[in-house]
């Protein structure tokens, strides 16, 4: 079976990201991801939710 092997360095690494999203004609939402940059941030959040449904990407700063 695979086994997912998690590098402590990139993990230590990601940033939290905002995205606003389009779910519809008439409905968005916002989501979180976790991310090394903000493209990586946005790659992800199209991979979800479709290509060009990402309205905006913002990192969260603690």
């Amino acid at each position: 079976m695979f086994a997912p092997v998690f590098n402590a360095e990139v993990l230590s690494d990601m940033k939290r990201f905002q995205l606003w999203v389009r779910l519809s004609v008439t409905q968005t939402t916002h989501t979180i991801v976790f991310a090394v940059n903000a493209i990586d941030a946005k790659l992800l959040g199209e991979a979800q939710f479709g290509k060009g449904n990402v309205l905006n990407y913002t990192e969260v700063l603690d």
